[in-house]
Order: C-alpha cells, then sequence, then structure tokens
C-alpha cells in the first residue's frame, strides 16, 4: 500500500468521506473498479470533496480526468465525455496518442470530433454502439498503462449521450483498472431521469449531511481570523443547516455588515439560505456598477464563456467585459481563469433567476449570431438556437441542418433529433420540409421507432414527386416491416416502385429489392420470390447492383427449392464471386440492402456445406463494418460466424461471436431481428452442449422468446433449437409443438420437400420415446429420403443418425455406420461425434464390445477437444457402465475447461468465473470437479503445477 492513501484532514468535517474514497482508489490499484456518487444539496461541499479526491488520485499515479456538467451544454453531442477525454489526448504526444487510438478505440476520434471526417465519411453515421464502446476501449487502452479516475461533476447536468456513455462504462468496471466518482446535487432536475438512473443506480451512494457544531465552528475560524461563541456558531448552524457554502456566505455578510464576529449574539443571525444568497448577491453586483448585472446575466445563460463571447451576448464592449470580470472574481462572484464562469451554482442559479438580470433568449440569440459569424462548427451555434425560439435567420436552417448530420456522425442520434425538430418548426419550403423529415425520422429509428413511422409517414404522404416517394418509402417501410407490419410496407413500395419506374427505372429497380428482402423475412415462398425475380431479370439496363443482388437472392432460393445440392453450386459460386464487400456499402437507406445480400449469400454458403467461404465473408465484413462504426451489420456478421462455427465445431469461438452479437443488439435496443435469432440460437445450442438448460432458457425468457413467436420465416430456426432444449428439460409436448409449428410453416410456404433445419428428424426422435413409433418411422424415412436428394453430408449425417436411432436392429446399426461415414468427409466434427457415440452405444448393445469401445473413445475425444462437455458426461457415462477396465476420462481439457482453469489459477473466485460466462456457479463447480478429475487433483490450490505438467 502506498504512503500516500492515508486519511489526511484536508476538508473540514470531512475525514470519514476522504477515507472512505482513498479505499475505493486502494482497491482500483488492486484491480477492482469502484464508482461513487457524492449527493447532497447544493453548497454541501460536493465538489470540493471531488477536488480533493481528484488530488489524491492525481499524487498517487493515477491519470485523472475531470469533467463539469452543465445545463447550459446539454444540446452538445458527448460534451462529457469530450472535457474528460479530449484533454489528456490532446496534451499526448502524437505517437501515443495513435497508440491509445488504434484498433477498436479508433472511432473515438469521431466521436470527440478530434479530427475532419476523412473523405467519404461525411455524411456516414456512427451508431450508438459504436461510439460507446470506442470510448469505452480509449478509457481501456489508458488504464492499461496506469489507474484512471473519471470524476464528474454535477452529472445530473450531463449530456444524455455521455449518460449513456458512463453507464455503459460502469458496466465494465470490473475488466479494467477504472475508478469512478460523480456528484450529484438533490433537487435538481435531468434532462433525461431515465438514463441518469442507470447511471446513478450502480454508483455507490455517499450522501453527504451539514457539519456539526465543532466543524461550523473550525470553518469559521479557519475563514475568518478570531473567536467566536458556541453561541454564535449554534445559530449559524441552525441558519444555515451546516451547509458549508451558505455558512461562508452568511458570515461574509455579516463581515460586510460590519458585525465583530467575536462579540456577535446569536440575534444577529437569521435564517439563511439560497434565497437570502441571491439577494445579497444581486446587492453586491448592484453596488459595484451598472455594467456588472448584464455581464453576469449573460455568462448565467452561457454557463461560461470566453470574454468576447460574453460581450457579445451581453451587449457591452469587450473592455467592458475584462473590467467587470476583475471585480467580479475579486469579490468571488466568478472563479478565476481564461473562462468566465460563476464560482458557485448556487451564485449563478441566483443570478439567472432573476429577471431583471438576465433575458436567456436574447443573450443565445446573440451568442448564435456572433459563432455563426465567427465560423464557429455548427454544433456550437446550434446549441445557442435551440434557446431562441425566435430566431428565424434564413441560415439557421443550414446550420441546425448540418449540427444534426455531425451528431448522427458522432454517434449521438438523441441531439439530431433535437435539432431537425427545431428546424421544422420553421416555415419551409414544400420540399425542405419534406427533406427535413425524412432526416429526423431516419434519425429517429435509432432512439424511437414509433416516432421515426409517424414523421416518415407524414413525409411520404407530402411527397411531391416519385423520386422523393421511392426515398421515403424505403425507410418507412423497413421501419415498418421491424415492427412486422408488412402489409403496410408492401403496399407503400409497390406503390413507390410503379410510381418511380417511369421516371427513374434504376432507382424502381432498388425499391423491388426492398421488397423482395420485405418478402422473404415475413414468409418465404417459392412462387412469390420467383416471380418479382423474374420480372427484375426482365428489365433493360440493370445496374451492377441489382444485378449482384438478384445473384444473392437466386443462390439463396436456389438452396431451398427443388435441386441437389450439386446444382444449386453454381448459382452459389456466382453470388459468392459477385459479392458487396462492406467497404463499398452506402451509409445509408440502401445500406438495408446490402445487409440482407450479405446475408442471403452466407446463408447459401452454409447450406450448400461451403463454410470455409462463409468464414471469410463473415470475418471480412465484421472487420470492415467495425471500423465503419456499423455495429448492426458488424452483429449480424458476428451472428453468422457463430454458426458456422459451431457447425464446425469451433465451440469456443462460437461462443465468442454469439454473445458479442448479443451484447451488441441488446446495447442497440434492436429488437428481434435476423442476428438475434441466429446468435441466440448459437448460445442455445452451446449451452445445451454443455448440459446447461437452466441458464439457456433463461435467456429465452429473458428477451420474451419462450411464448408463442411470430409467423415470421425468421423464427423458424428458434423454433428448431426451442423444441430441443425444451426436450432436454423433459417438456416433450411443449418441444413436439415448436417442432410441429416449424413442420407447419414450411408447409405453407411450400416447402414439404425440402430438409431444412431437420424439424422431422429431431420430432421422430421425440415421437419414439414417447412409443409413437409409426410416426417416427414415416417422418424419419421422408427425412432421409429428401436429405439423399439433396446431398449435403452434414444434412444427410444428421438425418441417417435419427433414422438408425429410430429404426434399431440390424438395419438401423447400418444407417449409424452410414452416418458415421458420411459426416467423416464433412466439416461437422460434433455431428460426427454425436453419431460415434450412437454407434459405439448400439454396438455395445450388441456384444460387439471391442468396436464400440474405440468408437466412443474416438467420439469422447472429438467431443472433449471441441466442447462438448454435456455429450463428453454422457460417454463417460456409457464407458462407466461398460465397467472399470474400459472406462476413461480424457486428461486433455475442453477449451472451455481450460478457459476455467486459467481464471482460477488467476484469482478469480467460482462466482466471478460464472458471471464472465452468464452461467450460475453450481455450472461452474461441476466443471471444475471434472477438471480436477481428469487433471487427477483434488482441489484449486495444485491446479496451477498440475497445467505445467500437462
Amino acid at each position: 500500500m502506498r504512503s500516500s492513501w492515508r486519511s489526511r484532514a484536508t476538508l473540514v468535517g470531512r475525514e470519514q468521506e476522504v477515507s472512505e474514497l482513498c479505499a475505493g482508489l486502494r482497491a482500483v490499484e488492486a484491480g477492482c473498479g469502484d464508482a461513487v456518487l457524492l449527493e447532497g444539496p447544493a453548497g454541501i461541499g460536493k465538489s470540493r470533496l471531488l477536488v480533493e479526491v481528484c488530488d489524491l488520485a492525481r499524487r498517487d499515479g493515477f491519470h485523472v480526468l475531470i469533467a463539469r456538467a452543465s445545463a447550459a451544454e446539454r444540446t452538445f453531442a458527448f460534451g462529457v465525455a469530450s472535457q474528460l477525454l479530449e484533454p489528456p489526448l490532446l496534451s499526448l504526444p502524437p505517437a501515443r496518442r495513435d497508440e491509445l487510438l488504434a484498433g477498436s478505440a479508433a472511432l473515438a476520434s469521431r466521436v470527440l470530433n478530434l479530427a475532419a471526417l476523412g473523405e467519404g465519411r461525411a455524411g456516414q453515421s456512427l451508431d450508438t454502439y459504436a461510439a460507446l464502446h470506442a470510448l469505452y476501449r480509449l478509457v481501456a487502452a489508458l488504464s492499461a498503462s496506469q489507474p484512471v479516475l473519471v470524476a464528474v461533476d454535477d452529472v445530473e447536468q450531463a449530456d444524455a449521450p455521455s449518460l449513456r456513455w458512463l453507464a455503459y462504462l460502469l458496466r465494465r468496471l470490473g475488466s479494467v483498472r477504472v475508478a469512478m466518482v460523480m456528484t450529484r446535487c438533490t433537487g435538481t432536475e435531468s434532462a433525461d431521469p431515465e438514463l441518469l438512473a442507470e447511471v446513478t443506480t450502480a454508483l455507490r451512494r455517499m450522501s453527504l449531511c451539514g457539519l456539526g457544531l465543532g466543524d461550523c465552528a473550525r470553518l469559521i475560524g479557519d475563514t475568518f481570523s478570531g473567536e467566536v461563541s458556541e453561541e454564535f456558531v449554534a445559530a449559524c448552524r441552525a441558519a444555515t443547516g451546516g451547509n458549508p457554502f451558505l455558512l461562508n456566505e452568511l458570515v461574509r455578510g455579516l463581515v460586510a455588515r460590519d458585525v465583530s464576529l467575536a462579540g456577535a449574539a446569536a440575534a444577529e443571525v437569521r435564517s439563511f439560505g439560497p434565497r437570502e444568497v441571491a439577494t445579497a448577491v444581486l446587492t453586491r453586483l448592484r453596488q459595484q456598477g451598472v455594467s456588472l448585472v448584464p455581464l453576469a446575466g449573460a455568462v448565467a445563460a452561457l454557463g461560461q464563456a470566453e470574454p468576447e463571447l460574453a460581450a457579445a451576448a451581453s451587449g457591452l464592449e469587450l473592455s467592458e467585459v475584462v473590467a467587470g470580470a476583475d471585480v467580479l472574481v475579486r469579490i468571488g462572484v466568478f472563479r478565476p481563469g481564461p473562462q468566465l464562469a460563476f464560482a458557485h451554482s448556487i451564485v449563478r442559479s441566483a443570478v439567472e433567476q432573476d429577471p431583471g438580470a438576465v433575458d436567456r433568449e436574447v443573450v443565445h440569440a446573440r451568442a448564435a449570431l456572433f459563432r455563426h459569424r465567427r465560423r464557429a462548427p455548427a454544433e456550437q451555434v446550434a446549441s445557442h438556437v435551440l434557446r431562441s425560439p425566435g430566431l428565424a435567420d434564413g441560415w439557421v436552417i443550414d446550420v441546425l441542418t448540418e449540427a444534426a448530420r455531425c451528431a448522427v456522425a458522432r454517434g449521438a442520434p438523441e441531439i439530431a433529433v433535437s435539432y431537425l425538430q427545431r428546424a421544422l418548426r420553421h416555415q419551409l419550403p414544400e420540399a425542405t420540409h419534406v427533406r427535413l423529415l425524412l432526416q429526423l425520422g431516419m434519425t429517429e429509428m435509432q432512439v424511437d421507432p414509433r416516432a421515426a413511422v409517424d414523421h416518415l409517414g407524414e413525409a411520404h404522404r407530402r411527397a411531391a414527386d416519385p423520386t422523393t416517394e421511392a426515398h421515403v418509402a424505403v425507410v418507412l417501410a423497413q421501419e415498418l416491416g421491424e415492427q412486422e407490419r408488412y402489409g403496410e410496407a408492401m403496399r407503400i413500395l409497390d406503390r413507390a416502385a410503379a410510381a418511380v419506374a417511369p421516371v427513374d427505372p434504376e432507382l424502381a429497380q432498388r425499391v423491388e429489392l426492398h421488397i423482395l428482402c420485405l418478402t422473404l423475412d415475413e414468409r418465404y415462398t417459392e412462387s412469390n420470390v420467383s416471380t418479382r425475380l423474374a420480372a427484375l431479370r426482365r428489365r433493360d439496363g440493370l445496374s451492377p447492383s441489382t444485378t449482384r443482388f438478384i445473384a444473392a437472392i437466386t443462390a439463396f432460393a436456389s438452396v431451398l427449392g427443388d435441386r441437389t445440392i450439386d446444382e444449386t453450386r453454381e448459382p452459389v459460386m456466382l453470388a459468392w464471386q459477385l459479392r458487396a464487400h462492406a467497404e463499398s456499402w452506402q451509409a445509408d437507406q440502401w445500406n438495408w440492402t446490402s445487409t440482407w445480400e450479405f446475408g442471403f449469400v452466407v446463408l447459401a454458403l452454409v447450406m450448400t456445406e461451403r463454410l470455409d467461404l462463409a468464414e471469410d465473408y463473415c470475418s471480412e465484413t465484421l472487420t470492415a463494418a467495425r471500423e465503419r462504426g456499423m455495429s448492426m451489420t458488424a452483429a449480424t456478421a458476428a451472428a453468422l460466424r457463430a454458426q458456422v462455427n459451431l457447425r464446425r465445431g469451433r465451440v469456443a469461438e462460437a461462443e465468442v461471436d454469439a454473445r458479442h452479437a448479443l451484447r451488441v443488439l441488446d446495447e442497440l435496443a434492436a429488437g428481434t431481428r435476423s442476428g438475434t435469432i441466429f446468435a441466440l440460437a448459437t448460445l442455445l445450442e452451446i449451452l445445451m452442449d454443455r448440459g446447461d438448460f437452466g441458464t439457456a432458457m433463461r435467456e429465452l425468457t429473458a428477451r420474451g422468446l419462450d411464448n408463442d413467436l411470430p409467423p415470421v420465416w425468421r423464427y423458424n430456426y428458434l423454433l428448431v433449437t426451442r423444441g430441443l432444449l425444451r426436450a432436454n428439460l423433459g417438456d416433450i409436448t411443449g418441444a413436439l409443438a415448436d417442432l410441429s409449428e416449424c413442420g407447419r410453416r414450411f408447409h405453407e410456404g411450400g416447402m414439404d420437400d425440402r430438409a431444412v433445419l431437420l424439424w422431422r428428424s429431431l420430432s421422430a426422435t421425440l415421437l419414439d420415446s414417447i412409443g409413437n413409433r409409426a410416426e417416427a418411422l414415416r417422418l424419419v424415412r421422408e427425412e432421409v429420403a429428401l436429405a439423399r436428394r439433396w446431398g449435403a453430408a452434414g444434412v444427410l449425417g444428421f438425418a441417417l443418425r435419427a433414422a438408425g436411432l429410430v429404426q434399431g436392429g440390424p438395419e438401423g446399426m447400418a444407417l449409424l455406420a452410414e452416418s458415421v461415414a458420411v459426416l467423416e468427409r464433412s466439416e461437422f466434427r460434433l455431428e460426427l461425434a454425436r453419431s460415434l457415440v450412437e454407434q459405439g452405444t448400439a454396438l455395445l448393445r450388441s456384444g460387439i464390445r471391442a468396436e464400440g469401445l474405440i468408437h466412443l473413445r474416438r467420439a469422447c475425444d472429438i467431443a472433449g477437444r471441441h466442447g462438448a462437455d454435456a455429450l463428453v458426461a454422457r460417454i463417460q457415462e456409457v464407458l462407466d457402465s461398460a465397467g472399470p477396465a474400459v472406462s476413461t476420462d480424457s486428461g486433455t481439457l475442453t477449451p472451455h475447461e481450460l478457459r476455467i482453469a486459467r481464471m482460477v489459477i488467476d484469482g478469480m473466485t467460482n462466482k466471478e468465473v460464472a458471471r464472465t460466462f452468464e452461467v450460475t456457479t453450481r455450472a461452474i463447480e461441476l466443471h471444475l470437479t471434472r477438471i480436477y478429475r481428469k487433471l487427477g487433483i483434488r482441489g484449486r490450490s495444485q491446479l496451477a503445477l498440475a497445467l505445467q505438467r500437462a
């Protein structure tokens, strides 16, 4: 422990609080995050205590990031975050700055607006998650070399994007050496109470109370020399509640009245609070000179200002402002510094609320005009425009729309919405009004989808020409589709495509691509997709993007159609060759089709079992999307790569991708999108492979997906996975209901003759288990026939295994052997292990002991290497039942077990490990028991040495 961390009585009456804050800093040095909220009324000493802890941390080697939030700056995107992070970044040598802004922190320079946006990126939006994560990674990079203290004064005044980021950082304190200390003034309203509550509920609260009699006496004595009576101190404390600021102002007022503190009687002391402070301050201002009142009023309205801005806003000459500021610093109203600002919020509030001191609207109108003429950044000008509703000059609309564009580009859509709403209050030409409604609706899609539909609907109704209608229709239909209002979306797009075709055929084609996306999303049927594709192909002069998209849909449709895998290879490989790279995707409403196109190509590759190409495309897209701040696209790519990795038996990698995708989609409040389905289904399969069925069901329930699922095509995959989970939990009825519902949906889409998602095989094994052998045999025979016709090894191997289990006897044995042989030539390693288990078990039952054991041991090796713990446990049970001479417990730890073992060696508790993997503590205990058994040790104290030997 460092010597400087001893409690020091530098603040009157706050020794205990300083001691507790020091303990938190010590914990951060030891690697544990700490977060504290100092709260209390204005003047109680929160800010002074915050300064003290910053000084303590700075002296002991912390990197101190400090910001003071202000109501006047609530409309600045990431205003508080910029205060925290800009100064340390700009003070660093360029090489060190580049090092910190590398990798996933690179986008932080855009969020903080540290450099001009690159060519082609100026209009590109940076979504909320990308912005939050980039800032988090920047703080993590800072904390790698030295611990960090994030200090925010008056957090209730912070802008919404900064609050969102602080909440994001708080959720990740366990992985970085960061302390967070914030102050909150009780009784002060926030612009976003919900976001503020999300931040403050994650903080350890430290409520500051008024000083006691002894501390009041010390404070009076330290501030004003001379002796005071106990009766006088008691009267002062009663009048101020022991509030240090009010106590100081009370005594200051008495001294100004030439009252001798040494002989003062309690009768001289009257009730003293913020109202009395206001009267005293305003009296003091007016006594000093006429010009001080408008200067103080302007600075009160602006929050803080450089002298030139204060002069313009107050209507004073610069020389008057400079002289007046000196006086206000001398009498304790302003604090010293290059920026004019009040010494205390109570004083500022007193001035701001006096109707004779300030006309806020006039002040901000003058400030807006001043900054506009000085060519200040649009966001700086727009922040004043928002507070001057009467300002209607011609340049205002351009400033507001540019400020909105900048806010979106920095990942602060809610700030952009406020700018656009202000712009729309003007009398505008109709075309401009529609353009701004479209911009507003697109921005609101990230923060308020319902409002987005309202504004986009208004823009669509007011569109005066087919081209504008088409552009609006695409965005409106996209959001309606996300809300599963497909009928409305289709009608809007059909009308738009028909209207724009005569004047802009290429635009009409792009609209029709959106129609195809919605068609596939709602309910795939071969007839409606093929009809629309055929109509598109007949068009003259198809653009390259349309041709590429048609190839992607054709590839996807072909793998769902009545073809063999060999017959689909040509369209699938053509789509692969024509594929769009994420670097070329447009960052506008048309990006939607690019994401769909990517998904169609990847799914076609997966279903034709070109897992290598599918993984390459996912990885390429994931990297490019992260670099561009396109988190939704990145999450989709991670979700699909999770599927690919799971099929290849890379369970650890699949889990990382699936959890990452879900975390991003949850942060974006994206609802249940296709990426959500793929990521969640993958995670459920992994948890089931570990035997952690309870956690798997909790993942479903947390997303409201444990009841009826919407009749939308993307939910079919989840129906199958949920059915398998319910079966493992013993709910055979519920499992069969899910699987049969999936089959019903395929039948409704005209896909009875496809071996898709293998719902028949899963149903058959369950039906056989409850005695419905006839129906089980019918289903597996049908599935095997369809799988043979399709010809994909993974599908056929799965269907053959189910058929072998249901059939039984010599015929079943032959089917199991064929399943193993088919899967041997595929990349589906875990499916091979499962078939080996069934074949080995069947051989043991038939008395063919040696061959059965060979299959089981091989299956155990494959399952163990790929992290399928539940399968390993099942194999071990079979081997145990075969007798001690043949029982084996592979000494090789699975990748998942190895990660757990290393965490335990690093000192993590079972509870901490469980929290990392988002499982129960009991699940970790079971894993450790298996690890100890494999390594031949008794407990965690022997683990490090055993791993070294292994």
